[in-house]
C-alpha cells in the first residue's frame, strides 16, 4: 500500500517536503489525497471483499474451486452492467452509477440462485462447476448480440469496464465498498462458528439449533449483494476469490473461520494492491489491464494448488 502511494508516473518523496516550493507541496497533496489515496484503498477493500466472496462461496458449495469467477457470477453481473450500457441507455434512461450497481447485484444474485438450484438438485461437483461455466458463456453469448447494437461509446465503456480497474477511485466509491466490505466482515466473523459447522453437514447444523436452508439464504444474498456492488465499480476480478482462500488454508492448515477470515481480507487487498501497482507500469515499462494482471498472479497459485492437492490424495 505504500509502494502503491509512493510509485508512479510521478515518484513521490515526502522526507525532501521542505525543499519543495508551495505549489510542489500542493500538487503533492493533491496527487497523494485525491488521486492514489483513494485508489490504493479501494484496491486493498476490493481485493479483501472479492477475497471474502470466494471463502463463503467455497463453504457454501463445499468446493475449493468455488468463486464468482467459476460460477458465472461475475458473468451475471457483467450481463446486468451489458444491460444497463445498451438496453435503459437506449430507452432514453441515464446512465448513473446507482443504475450500475442495481443491475450488477440483480444479475449476480440471479445467477447465484440458479446455482443453488443447480447444486440442491445435482450433489456433484464438477456438475455445478460445469453449470457455472455454461452459464458464463450464455451471458457472454447475450452480452456479444447486445454489443453488436451499441454505439462505439457504449463498446467501450463497457470494453473497459470488462478489463477491471481501480481507476473510479472517488471518495463515494471507496466509502460505499468499504462500508458493507466492514460491515459483511464482521457479519461473516459472527457467523464463523456456524460457517464451521456448515462444513461438517446439514446435521450438525440442526443438531445446534440452525435451520440450513435458512443459513445458506443468508450467506448466498449477502455474498451476492457483495460481489454485484464490487463488480459494478471495479469490474470483475479474475481468480482472486479462488487463489487467496486456497492458499490460506493450505498454509495455515486450518478450515476455522474464525482464524480464515481476517488473514483472508488482509491477504486479498493486498494482492490487489500489489495488482494495480503492477498494472500502471511502476514495475514494468506500459500500462496493462488489471484482469490480465491478475490472471497472470492467481493462475499459477489455483494449479499448484490443485497439483498439491492431487498428490496429497495420492500419497
Amino acid at each position: 500500500m505504500v509502494a502503491n502511494l509512493l510509485f508512479g508516473s510521478v515518484d513521490l518523496s515526502f522526507f525532501s517536503w521542505s525543499s519543495l516550493s508551495l505549489k510542489e507541496q500542493s500538487l503533492l497533496k493533491e496527487l497523494t489525497l485525491e488521486m492514489r489515496l483513494p485508489r490504493t484503498l479501494l484496491a486493498f477493500f476490493a481485493g479483501g471483499a472479492s477475497a471474502i466472496a470466494g471463502l463463503i462461496l467455497q463453504t457454501v458449495f463445499k468446493n475449493p474451486l468455488a468463486g464468482p469467477t467459476t460460477l458465472g457470477i461475475n458473468s451475471g453481473a457483467s450481463l446486468g452492467i451489458a444491460l444497463f450500457y445498451f438496453v435503459l441507455s437506449s430507452l432514453g434512461y441515464v446512465a448513473t452509477g446507482g443504475g450500475e450497481m442495481l443491475l450488477a447485484i440483480v444479475g449476480a444474485l440471479t445467477f447465484l440462485f440458479l446455482i443453488v438450484l443447480v447444486a440442491l438438485r445435482f450433489k456433484s461437483v464438477s456438475t455445478v462447476l460445469i453449470v457455472g461455466v455454461l452459464l458464463g458463456y450464455v451471458a457472454f453469448s447475450i452480452i456479444e448480440i447486445l454489443v453488436q447494437g451499441g454505439s462505439e461509446m457504449e463498446i467501450s465503456q463497457y470494453v473497459f469496464w470488462g478489463m477491471g480497474s481501480f481507476n473510479n477511485a472517488s471518495w463515494i466509491n471507496v466509502g460505499l465498498i468499504s462500508m458493507l466490505s466492514c460491515v459483511l466482515f464482521f457479519y461473516f466473523l459472527k457467523q464463523a462458528n456456524t460457517l464451521n459447522l456448515y462444513l461438517l453437514g446439514d446435521d450438525e447444523l440442526i443438531m445446534n439449533g440452525k435451520v440450513p436452508k435458512k443459513i445458506r439464504l443468508q450467506l448466498i444474498t449477502a455474498t451476492g449483494v457483495l460481489i454485484g456492488l464490487l463488480t459494478s465499480i471495479v469490474g470483475p476480478l479474475a481468480f482472486l476469490g479462488i487463489a487467496v482462500p486456497n492458499f490460506l488454508k493450505l498454509q495455515l492448515r486450518t478450515l476455522n473461520h474464525v482464524v480464515l477470515l481476517p488473514y483472508v481480507a488482509l491477504l486479498g487487498g493486498g494482492f490487489a494492491v500489489f495488482a494495480d501497482l503492477l498494472s500502471r507500469g511502476v514495475v514494468f515499462a506500459g500500462v496493462y489491464p488489471l484482469n490480465a494482471v491478475l490472471s497472470i498472479l492467481a493462475i499459477p497459485v489455483v494449479v499448484f494448488i490443485l497439483l498439491k492437492k492431487k498428490n496429497g490424495t495420492e500419497g
